[in-house]
């Protein structure tokens, strides 16, 4: 418009969409920094053809389809784009290799270099494709991320590397040649991608294959054998200078590495063909092959899919899952006019379905292209303009994405869907942005999961790494419990469950049995759990593992005077309530630690205290075992065993000098199953009536 309306700056807009450097002599147009006018001007005239196309041409012709999904409608356009540009641009490439001499001939590429002027065809030709893959960096990026997203961004770098060097270093014909081989392949894989017919789809898929091997594993690595071959025998070696019709050379290079730069500085000065630049090329070829035949390993696997009797279908899915969005106004559209041809009210029936924790997904539904454009709304190519839609927004948003390492509970998030204790933290997709910040612990707010009850508290569970750990140094390391249970601060009964439930369920994964892991991640997600740092030297504790047991001995309360001159210890104390009542530091699960803690109160460094526990660990294991057989040799003596063919029975003698006379004793039989407290039996005294 503005080269329409203001003729004075024509001069200066007639380079973003006309050739720059034209020689009337020959007719011929030379390169220089002019043309990145048209480059720029080509990248927005690519951006906006390719926005108008997908949403009112393709997006409404994939609605015409059938096509409701909006992931496959989007995939559809998108598709139908790179099949509209490959077939026009492959088209123009060849015409413009048959137009030239390298026309069907590897050694014609390297002849009468360097050239400075190029035919129209090929210049234009060349800076709209390179403007292409410019685009198609961005591009990358816009659209939804498939497993080789960064494979695909490297290529695209590359390929516009090279596309830049072979235009300043004046090799614009092999370049023709690369760009005519990928894009063949493009084309096909855009056709192959939407044939309605399974079988169709299968042959087609074979071919391209063949096509894929052909052009960019056999072709492909022609050009670079004649770049390595025939660009030293065709070509001179050495240093021009000047323009097409004042070129002198050829020359030795004027210096060791400037002169390299010179042709993307400028475009007459020094160009030189040496070993450097030529493996310079051949290295960034090379990158370019190793890129698709990672891709081809993707094909083959799709192949033997096929093979055994599947589909033919992109395994570079998407790396997020595919919901099932239906795009709901060409529906409505669709029914509106059924409805009109049959002159009917339309009645919408709410549709029903039982799903599994697994299964719920949440996705923002968004209105078709068309509308999308009328009311300010985001386009199918990922341009993101402001839109006026009520997305889940508020406290609401952390079912979405809750923040790591923080209960999903909304009574940590304030109106806004931040997280309080983090002053704001709000959830996003970006999980690695949200582990790198500091996120403070949980205070007895955030573990309320019902705002109306705030009585209720959630307890922490063991996360499912610190289980595993549990498990691996009992089981797979052979440590006893209780050194386990001191060293991640687990009680001593919970890491035996851990054991016997983790136990339980490698045998249900040798057997094939299914795992509910789907609601086992949803139940942890909504829970405070307590994490396993590896790296750390002190764990987090889960809990007390220390606490002293209620002795049923120490339920009555006593009054026992003593002298003041004795020396009287918790020993002593226990003894008063029973004589075989140890005192509170033996009775405690952990009696090493109060050991422990007095050797580093007598001054004892950590590795003499750590020498000191190992031997009494030792010890005490020597001692259990000795206790372990002498229960066994007794056992062995009071019971008599008889064994049958199918049966072992045992015997045991009971005496009433054992059991007492009413046979309540902890030796009799039955004992094991309950007796009654002493305080709890009819016309027992509750009350002290004497002072001993």
């Amino acid at each position: 418009m503005a080269h329409i309306c203001f003729p004075r700056i024509r001069q200066s807009t007639r380079r973003f969409y006309q050739l720059s450097y034209y020689n009337p002599d020959t007719g011929k147009y030379a390169a220089g920094w002019d043309d990145i006018y048209m480059v720029l001007y080509s990248i927005v005239a690519l951006t906006g053809l390719r926005a108008f196309t997908l949403d009112y041409v393709l997006a409404p012709l994939a609605g015409m389809l059938g096509i409701n999904k909006r992931k496959d409608k989007s995939r559809f356009a998108e598709q139908g784009w790179v099949l509209i540009y490959y077939t026009a641009f492959w088209s123009l490439g060849m015409y413009v290799m048959y137009t030239h001499e390298h026309w069907m001939s590897f050694r014609e590429m390297w002849t009468r270099w360097p050239s400075r002027e190029l035919e129209s065809s090929m210049k234009w030709y060349y800076l709209v494709q390179f403007s292409f893959w410019l685009q198609q960096i961005v591009i990358v990026h816009i659209e939804e991320k498939r497993k080789d997203h960064w494979q695909m961004f490297t290529h695209h770098v590359v390929t516009c590397a090279l596309m830049f060097g072979s235009y300043c270093y004046h090799q614009n014909k092999v370049g023709n040649m690369i760009l005519c081989l990928m894009d063949m392949v493009d084309l096909f894989f855009a056709i192959l991608k939407y044939l309605g017919f399974q079988l169709a789809c299968d042959i087609a898929f074979g071919v391209f294959m063949l096509v894929w091997f052909v052009t960019r594993h056999v072709l492909y690595l022609r050009v670079v054998y004649s770049l390595y071959y025939d660009s030293p025998r065709e070509t001179a070696m050495g240093c021009y200078s000047g323009s097409q019709q004042n070129l002198t050379g050829p020359f030795p290079p004027p210096d060791r590495y400037w002169h390299l730069a010179d042709p993307f500085l400028n475009p007459s000065g020094v160009v030189c063909w040496t070993n450097w630049v030529k493996w310079s090329f051949i290295n960034t070829l090379l990158i370019l092959q190793v890129l698709m035949i990672a891709w081809f390993g993707m094909i083959i696997q799709v192949a033997m899919k096929v093979l055994r009797g599947g589909e033919a279908e992109d395994s570079r899915s998407d790396g997020e899952d595919e919901g099932e969005e239906v795009d709901e106004e060409n529906v409505a559209g669709v029914e509106h006019k059924k409805a009109d041809a049959a002159k009917k009210p339309i009645e919408y029936e709410p549709i029903e379905e039982e799903v599994g924790v697994e299964d719920v997904q949440f996705h923002s539904q968004r209105s078709s292209p068309v509308k999308r454009f009328r009311n300010g709304g985001g386009v199918t190519t990922g341009v993101a303009f402001p839109s006026d839609r009520k997305e889940l927004l508020g406290p609401g948003a952390v079912f979405r994405h809750p923040v790591p390492n923080s209960t999903n509970y909304i009574n940590a998030y304030d109106q806004y869907g931040g997280l309080i204790r983090a002053k704001g933290l709000k959830p996003s997709r970006d999980r690695s942005r949200q582990q790198e910040q500091e996120i403070p612990k949980e205070s007895l707010d955030d573990m309320m999961p019902y705002p109306m009850n705030r009585n209720f508290r959630s307890q922490h569970v063991l996360s499912e790494e610190l289980r595993d750990e549990i498990y691996k140094r009992v089981v797979e390391r052979g440590e006893d419990v209780r050194s386990v249970s001191a060293s991640l601060q687990v009680e001593m009964g919970r890491v035996g469950a851990v054991v016997r439930l983790k136990t339980l369920e490698e045998d249900w994964v040798k057997e094939g049995k299914p795992l509910a892991l789907p609601y086992a991640r949803a139940v942890m997600s909504m829970l405070p759990q307590t994490r396993f740092l590896p790296n750390s030297a002190t764990p987090l504790p889960h809990e007390s593992i220390n606490d002293l047991p209620v002795h049923k001995a120490t339920t009555l309360q006593l009054f026992h005077p003593t002298s003041e001159s004795r020396h009287f210890t918790r020993t002593d104390a226990g003894r008063v309530f029973d004589r075989n009542l140890l005192p509170a530091e033996r009775r405690i699960p952990h009696p090493e630690l109060v050991q422990i803690q007095k050797w580093y109160n007598e001054g004892l460094q950590k590795d003499e205290v750590a020498s000191r526990q190992r031997k009494r660990n030792e010890e005490e294991k020597r001692r259990k075992e000795v206790q372990e057989k002498a229960k066994r040799r007794l056992e062995e003596m009071v019971v008599k065993r008889r064994e049958t063919p199918r049966w072992e029975f045992r015997f045991r003698e009971i005496s009433v000098d054992d059991v007492g006379k009413d046979g309540r004793s902890r030796k009799g039989v039955g004992a094991r199953y309950g007796m009654p407290h002493e305080d709890r039996k009819k016309g027992q005294v509750k009350i002290p009536t004497r002072v001993e």
